[in-house]
């Protein structure tokens, strides 16, 4: 997951999300950790991609944009990005990492996320609603696999396997608005957990792939508010190519089980750019 930038205040008078109509039928949810979703309109059903942390129930936020029939999904499955997924009937996901929403690391890492924020963002405990206390769906959440495309009536949002950041992070193309949402697939802080498979190479072929496409203007971030120019995607892709030991440093803050380097160029054309790796993922 990207490094979270600042986000909106935590007042006590402060609503949990904030929404941001974007035009053309996009809308932006964003939390106070950093993670934002989206929200996307057709004339018979509107796309949500990704559920946030799961601090609280996100269906109302969604409910003030529309009251269409709802397809959500998940870009990855990372706990930033699930945390509200047991508030929906159906949720469709990447098929090659559907066992991690099964083997229990998801709810252990919310509870963790719980625990510290208690202590660390006192101002947020009054956002935070465990999730036996949500109206759940009788039967739970069913999970599915992500199609090639999303037909919402009238608007055809094509998806486009990414990886990097895991093994099937995936990209929403929305040629309505030009604009691709990325989640953290790219990015300027991007961690690749590729780890023990997967390589920069294959990375920065999957970046150049996309950065040959006609139909997007824009990339939208979940953990950067503002959108990206797309030509950030090329630049990425041979951005990842000049990782090497010698011109990175060891991340300090590591929680995994290998030792994981940071690859930093300060003064990029688009500010900072960092990308954050293990020794495998050099091939």
């Amino acid at each position: 997951m990207e490094v979270n930038e600042p986000s909106q205040a935590e007042s006590p008078e402060a609503p949990f999300y904030k929404i941001d109509a974007r035009g053309n039928g996009v809308y932006r949810i964003s939390e106070p950790l950093g993670v934002g979703e989206n929200v996307i309109l057709g004339s018979e059903r509107a796309l949500l991609i990704d559920t946030g942390y799961g601090l609280r129930d996100i269906r109302p936020a969604v409910r003030q944009i529309t009251d269409l029939p709802l397809f959500v999904m998940n870009s990855h499955v990372h706990t930033d990005h699930t945390g509200c997924n047991s508030a929906f009937e159906t949720i469709y996901v990447p098929g090659g990492e559907m066992p991690k929403l099964f083997d229990g690391s998801l709810d252990r890492e919310r509870l963790q996320l719980f625990q510290s924020l208690h202590q660390s963002r006192p101002n947020l405990r009054q956002f935070m609603v465990n999730k036996e206390e949500w109206d759940t769906p009788p039967g739970g959440t069913q999970y599915f696999p992500l199609p090639e495309q999303i037909d919402l009536g009238g608007r055809v949002l094509e998806l486009e396997l990414i990886g990097g950041h895991t093994p099937q992070s995936t990209i929403v193309v929305d040629p309505a608005s030009r604009t691709a949402f990325v989640a953290d697939g790219i990015g300027t802080q991007v961690w690749l957990f590729l780890h023990p498979t997967g390589t920069v190479q294959e990375y920065s072929e999957s970046l150049r792939r996309f950065s040959r496409r006609t139909d997007v203007d824009i990339l939208q971030l979940s953990h950067k508010t503002e959108p990206m120019p797309f030509s950030f995607a090329a630049y990425y892709a041979d951005f990842v190519l000049r990782a090497r030991l010698e011109n990175s440093v060891v991340w300090p803050n590591n929680r995994f089980d290998v030792t994981v380097y940071r690859y930093t160029e300060p003064e990029s054309p688009y500010g900072a750019v960092s990308m954050f790796y293990c020794e495998t993922n050099l091939g």
